[in-house]
């Protein structure tokens, strides 16, 4: 069921809930009245829960959805990066030999790893040292 036909549902509940208390006779019986108040009651509240129930549904499969692109995406991320490195490769075997274009990307590489590294080491050995203060 969609939301909107529990909404209408739910609707025509709290329609006999509301009439059936308008309409009762005083010469019925008071405890017969309640019970009947009380089973409305519990049926608007399922009713209700139900429509819940069925809104966080629909948004969880939405964001699961989102996640998996999200998913996708992170996976192709490697992809670009070789083709940017190859693009940049291929751009430098314009001017120089196709081996030195190729040899001068992999030193790039290879600086920015060690530039990466090098600061982890630093920054794990200001660690280590001594400080929980930002210094």
């Amino acid at each position: 069921m969609t939301a909107s036909s529990w909404r209408a549902t739910w609707r025509r509940s709290w329609s006999k809930l509301s009439h059936s208390v308008s309409t009762s006779k005083t010469s019925r019986n008071p405890i017969e009245a309640v019970r009947q108040i009380v089973g409305h009651a519990k049926r608007l509240a399922a009713l209700e829960f139900e429509l819940r129930t069925l809104g966080l549904r629909s948004k969880a499969t939405r964001i699961g959805v989102a996640a998996v692109f999200a998913l996708l995406a992170l996976l192709l991320l490697p992809l670009v990066l070789v083709f940017a490195l190859a693009t940049v490769a291929a751009a430098l075997a314009t001017v120089f030999s196709v081996w030195l274009s190729i040899l001068i990307v992999t030193g790039i590489l290879l600086l920015l790893i060690a530039l990466l590294l090098g600061t982890a080491v630093i920054l794990v050995r200001k660690a280590l040292k001594g400080g929980s203060g930002g210094k």
